[in-house]
């Protein structure tokens, strides 16, 4: 049974300036002439939704392509559960030892892939599979390996990017009549993937994109100023979300300019569906455990900072967008339940009249 239990409501006030996207175009040439983009932000959240009772505690929730499932590991990072947020309940699907935060969503809401471990003799190894949710049955994506990256996909065209050692791997994944298709993406022979299925993946201080697509280089570097940790691309390959160890806070990387940009204090960087937001957690510790953590949302342009969270019971963290951008997931470190923030969005328009 899910249940509702009272949360925070935070209400944002103000324009945000500096580049949002545009979603709506208002046009009255006869009343009030041309209008300026209008900006979609949010304006409230919605009292938490509890999805799971925590007799199963899971965490990294991670939301399907169509939003009707959610696929979460267990805390011991053993095991891989399925739930639906319409009926509270969760099973698990696979028992793979290590696979935390290292699995994602193919391409429908039936393929999931995954790194797990396997021992051979004293040395730990990966694999990296692909599980039918319908049918149970796994297939091997990458031989045993000792390093064996998280796998990073591009749902909407089947693209799966996954490092093995110092080479990095990417298949697209298709089904044809009732046979699922795996195969190699080549660099010189991409048309039709699209020039937005790209990953990031962290060397080091070294940020490195790759790119399937017609016309586009293979990959880029781009040298920080320090580590680099959890990285994510944006929707549009254009800009990541990174962290830098030491600085405890999230940056921006803009590919084409190069410029870097910080947001603010912040952790596991998550873009929005639609660019314009990142979600981050935000944690205190006393130097032994974390005493406080909560969910914020930075406008990559502007840096306009809204609490989602703001619970003194509860460590949230792991926040997943649902694929229509108006809710989160995320867990609570505490009790293992995943919760559920729904965002209220309201345009801003400028009412200037265009000359």
């Amino acid at each position: 049974m899910r249940k509702v239990t009272r949360g925070p409501r935070v209400l944002v006030f103000g324009v945000i300036l500096g580049g949002c996207a545009v979603l709506v175009v208002c046009r009255n040439r006869e009343t009030q002439g041309e209008l300026l983009p209008s900006r979609i932000i949010p304006r409230a959240i919605r009292p938490a939704l509890e999805l799971t009772d925590g007799s199963v505690p899971l965490r990294h929730p991670t939301w399907s392509p169509s939003g009707e499932r959610i696929a979460a590991v267990s805390f011991d990072n053993n095991s891989l559960w399925l739930l639906s947020p319409k009926e509270g309940q969760a099973r698990k699907l696979v028992d793979a030892e290590g696979v935390g935060s290292a699995f994602v969503w193919c391409n429908s809401d039936r393929l999931l892939a995954y790194r797990c471990a396997r021992w051979i003799g004293p040395r730990r190894r990966h694999l990296l599979l692909l599980l039918d949710l319908e049918t149970g049955h796994k297939r091997a994506l990458a031989d045993t390996a000792a390093a064996v990256s998280p796998p990073s996909s591009c749902v909407a065209r089947g693209i799966l990017f996954f490092q093995v050692g110092d080479s990095t791997q990417v298949l697209h994944i298709a089904r044809r009549d009732t046979t699922l298709v795996v195969e190699a993406v080549t660099w010189d022979a991409a048309e039709g993937h699209g020039p937005q299925c790209a990953a990031v993946f962290a060397v080091g201080n070294v940020l490195q994109r790759w790119v399937a697509g017609p016309a586009l280089r293979r990959h880029d570097e781009f040298a920080l100023e320090g580590q680099v940790l959890n990285p994510a691309i944006s929707p549009d390959g254009s800009k990541a979300a990174y962290e830098l160890l030491g600085s405890g806070g999230v940056w921006v990387l803009d590919f084409a300019s190069g410029e870097k940009r910080y947001l603010g204090e912040g952790r596991s960087p998550r873009w929005s569906p639609r660019g314009d937001y990142i979600a981050c957690v935000v944690q205190k510790d006393d130097g032994i455990r974390i005493t406080q953590s909560d969910i914020v949302l930075y406008h990559w342009a502007g840096g306009a900072k809204i609490r989602v969270t703001d619970s003194a019971d509860r460590i949230e963290t792991d926040p997943d967008w649902h694929p229509n951008g108006d809710k989160l997931v995320y867990a609570d470190e505490l009790t293992g339940k995943i919760y559920q923030a729904e965002l209220v969005y309201e345009p801003v328009r400028d009412d200037r009249q265009a000359n």
